[in-house]
């Protein structure tokens, strides 16, 4: 009954474009954030709610922030907040560049000029992504909510109605900064192979994944900020495993938790090293805007403050689904199996919309598959 009940709810807010986000942390109840307000930007997440960042400043999708007016636990039986007619909009905004939807032949030949500027010293690592389409005549935004958290219960799962422009909505392995238990965490979470029984790493894996460690510990020292890094381990997620490093530390303050924020995005896990050569690479190469993805979605209800990077995460708008993926490009990477990570990483999303939502999900109609 409450599922029912929760489910026209959500739409209700959807059809009065009101914004929202629904957030279930790992171990956690689900929550719906509402507010009654305006946007506004969002410029540190000291304010309770929801926030959403882009992946760098310039993307032209700006950061926003959806204020905690009602949270609302969606584990226990609801008084729904009653909430007005009529539709909250977006201030104008600049149009993002198209969803350009790579052929397999692109993106392989994309993968490789990444490769012969990391041979030729431009940079270490770039992380390289493409977009895949499905038609989707419409989303029960509940019921893809609920499903992902039921299929990543190790993961955040989130979705946010943006009135007037998309909804986004994913399940994120990956930590940013998270303060549990008394103590702040971020986690190295990089190298990627498909799951299976005696995982055995790659020397590509084992370097990426110490590129990502070394940045954290660099950015946490210049900072001064103490640390504890736990030993390597294999996160497994599914069909996919990634090689993980935890790490805890003390932050004294909101500024310094700030700072800390800035200094993690965007890191090499989802553009590259040298950071800020990968990413005028990333633009030079990628025909798309990145908009959302791999960005960074947080909260702050109270003593809960945490932000995940956005990966395995989609956009809906306009009938139509779009999956971002990508993978760590390396000198030693074969275009080919960097296709079929993305491939892998895809089924985070495509999975759970054929499973579930197959009688409205036009599935195997997506534009890119080469």
């Amino acid at each position: 009954m409450i599922n029912s009940r929760t489910e026209a709810y959500i739409d209700s807010l959807i059809r009065k474009a009101i914004p929202f986000a629904l957030l279930r942390p790992p171990g956690l109840s689900p929550r719906l954030i509402i507010q009654e307000q305006a946007f506004r930007d969002q410029t540190g997440g000291s304010t309770d709610g929801f926030y959403f960042h882009p992946f760098s400043s310039e993307e032209n999708s700006r950061p926003f922030h959806i204020l905690a007016d009602h949270v609302l636990d969606l584990s226990t039986n609801l008084e729904w907040p009653s909430l007005p007619d009529y539709a909250y909009t977006l201030p104008a905004y600049t149009e993002p560049k198209q969803e350009y939807i790579l052929d397999k032949a692109t993106y392989l030949s994309i993968i490789r000029k990444g490769v012969e500027l990391i041979k030729e010293g431009t940079v270490n690592k770039v992380v390289l992504s493409r977009i895949i389409e499905e038609e989707l005549e419409d989303l029960n935004a509940w019921s893809v909510f609920e499903s992902l958290g039921e299929k990543f219960p190790t993961a955040c799962i989130y979705l946010v109605n943006i009135p007037g422009e998309s909804i986004w909505f994913g399940a994120s392995p990956e930590k940013l900064v998270d303060y549990s238990n008394g103590q702040y965490q971020t986690i190295a979470l990089a190298g990627t192979l498909p799951s299976e029984p005696d995982l055995k790493w790659g020397q590509k894996e084992i370097e990426e994944h110490a590129v990502v460690a070394n940045f954290i510990q660099d950015r946490l020292e210049k900072i001064g900020i103490p640390y504890q890094k736990e030993e390597v381990y294999t996160r497994d997620l599914g069909s996919i495993s990634h090689l993980a490093q935890d790490f805890y530390f003390q932050v004294n303050s909101q500024a310094q938790l700030n700072q800390l924020t800035k200094a993690f995005h965007p890191g090499p896990a989802i553009s590259g090293f040298p950071k800020e050569k990968a990413i005028q690479l990333i633009y030079e190469l990628e025909p798309h805007e990145r908009a959302f993805y791999t960005g960074y979605f947080g909260y702050k209800l109270g003593k809960l403050n945490s932000s995940w990077i956005n990966i395995r995460c989609a956009k809906y708008c306009n009938e139509h689904l779009y999956v971002y993926v990508g993978g760590g490009i390396m000198k030693d990477s074969d275009p080919e199996k960097e296709w079929v990570e993305t491939e892998l990483k895809s089924r985070a999303i495509l999975d759970v919309m054929k499973e579930n939502l197959s009688e409205r999900f036009t599935f195997g109609h997506a534009k890119n598959n080469g």
